[in-house]
C-alpha cells in the first residue's frame, strides 16, 4: 500500500514487551527518517533506578526510546497476568498473547487521535487492529514475525509428544484457534513482512514480500575450549532425548545445558557431565538440534564468537547453511561425529545469513519511490 499525502514521514513502531530486536531496528529507521516508538510498559527512570536489580523492572527503561511514554494501567495490566500465571509455562506464554493484543488496541486507539505515519511496524499477534487502522489512513504495514509460526508449532509439538509421553509439558500449552487466524490475518494486512532468518524466510516463500529484520553486528572475545553448549529450547522439546546416548558416545566431554520446564523429564539430566550453565565461555561447539524452527540465542552467540556449530537446519536460521554442520538429530553416531570434528576445528566458521532483500535496502527503496516490492503481502 503506498502512502498517501494525508501520512507523514515518521515511522511507528509497536513495541508490546521489551525485545532484542528494537534496538537495532531503531538504528536502521533513524537513518531513515524521525521515528515514534509506541512502548507502554516503559517505567520512569526514577523507578528503573530504585528497582533496577528486579529483572521486570530493569528491562522497562525507556531511555533512548523516541516517543515512548508508559501507562500505568497497562503495567498493572502485566502484573496481575505475571501473579495469575504463577510461574507456569503454558500461562505465561497464554498471557503473552493477550498483553500483546492490549498493547495492539492500545496504539490503534492512539493513532486515531493523531496524523497517520507513512511506516507502521509491529510484531506478530499485536498487529491487526493497528494494521486495519493504519491501512485505511494510507500507511504502509510492516510486521516483524518474531514468534513462531503457529500452525507449523503445534504440527510439530504434536508429532514430539506422540513419542515422547513422559514429556508431559508438550502437550501443555496450544494457541487458541482466534490466535491462529489472527496470525493469519497479520500477514494478509502487512504490505511486507520482517523474518527473523532463513527458515522463516524459506517457509513464508512468495506468499509474502519479507526483508530480514536487523540484527546488531558484534564480535566478541572467545577462548577455545572443549565443552558443548546445547542451544535453543527445553531438551525434550529441542529433540535432545538422545542425550544419554550421545555422552556415551563422547567419553569425558562435558555438556552445557540451559534450564527448562519443571516437567523436563528427569533423566536426561541425571549424568555427571551435564551442567546447567547459560554461559559460552570455554565451550569448542554449540549443539543446536532443534527439530522446530527456531533462533537459539546460544546459535547467536556462536556467530558473534565464532564457535563451530553442530545442529539442524530449521533450528540454525540465523546463519548460511554453508556454515553448518548439519546433523540428523536421531542419529547419535553422526551428532557424535561432526561434534568431535568440530572440537578439532574440522568444521565450518559460522557465518550469518544473507537474504536477498534487508530492511534497509527496502527502506532505501522506499524513501526513492522506487517501491522494490508490491502489495503481496497484502493479498
Amino acid at each position: 500500500m503506498a502512502a498517501t499525502a494525508a501520512t507523514d514521514d515518521r515511522a511507528f513502531v509497536v513495541v508490546p514487551e521489551p525485545a532484542d530486536w528494537l534496538a537495532p531496528l531503531l538504528d536502521v529507521l533513524r537513518e531513515a527518517g524521525p521515528v515514534e516508538v509506541f512502548a507502554p510498559w516503559v517505567l520512569p527512570d526514577a523507578v528503573v533506578t530504585l528497582g533496577g536489580r528486579v529483572g521486570f523492572v530493569r528491562r522497562r527503561l525507556g531511555h533512548g526510546l523516541p516517543g515512548a511514554r508508559g501507562r500505568g494501567w497497562f503495567t498493572a495490566a502485566e502484573l496481575v497476568a505475571r501473579a495469575l500465571a504463577r510461574g507456569k509455562t503454558a500461562r505465561t506464554l497464554a498471557n503473552r498473547v493477550h498483553i500483546r493484543a492490549l498493547a495492539d488496541a492500545a496504539a490503534a486507539f492512539h493513532l486515531s487521535r493523531r496524523p497517520a505515519p507513512s511506516l507502521v511496524l509491529a510484531p506478530s499477534l499485536a498487529a491487526r487492529r493497528t494494521f486495519s487502522r493504519s491501512r485505511a489512513a494510507g500507511s504502509t504495514c510492516l510486521l516483524i514475525e518474531d514468534l513462531p509460526d503457529f500452525d507449523t508449532l503445534v504440527d510439530g509439538l504434536d508429532r514430539l509428544a506422540s513419542g515422547l509421553p513422559e514429556a508431559t509439558f508438550l502437550r501443555n500449552h496450544r494457541p487458541r484457534a482466534r490466535d491462529h487466524a489472527r496470525q493469519r490475518a497479520e500477514r494478509w494486512q502487512a504490505d511486507v513482512i520482517a523474518v527473523r532468518g532463513r527458515a522463516s524466510w524459506h517457509r513464508l516463500g512468495g506468499t509474502a514480500s519479507r526483508v530480514l529484520l536487523p540484527r546488531l553486528a558484534s564480535s566478541v572475545r572467545h577462548v577455545q575450549g572443549s565443552e558443548i553448549a546445547f542451544a535453543g529450547p527445553p531438551l525434550a522439546r529441542a529433540g535432545s532425548t538422545h542425550l544419554p546416548a550421545l555422552l556415551g558416545a563422547l567419553p569425558e566431554r562435558v555438556v552445557r545445558v540451559q534450564p527448562g520446564p519443571v516437567a523436563e523429564p528427569a533423566a536426561l539430566l541425571d549424568h555427571p557431565r551435564v551442567r546447567v550453565d547459560r554461559s559460552l565461555d570455554g565451550v569448542g561447539v554449540v549443539l543446536s538440534l532443534g527439530p522446530l524452527e527456531s533462533y537459539p540465542s546460544r546459535v547467536a552467540g556462536a556467530l558473534e564468537r565464532g564457535i563451530p556449530v553442530v545442529g539442524t537446519a530449521a533450528s540454525t536460521g540465523l546463519l548460511d547453511r554453508a556454515s553448518v554442520s548439519c546433523v540428523d538429530p536421531d542419529d547419535v553416531a553422526g551428532v557424535a561425529d561432526a561434534i568431535e570434528r568440530a572440537l578439532r576445528r574440522d568444521a565450518p566458521v559460522p557465518r550469518a545469513w544473507t537474504p536477498p532483500l534487508t530492511l534497509q535496502q527496502y527502506l532505501i527503496g522506499v524513501r526513492a519511490g522506487h517501491r522494490r516490492l508490491g502489495c503481496a503481502g497484502a493479498g
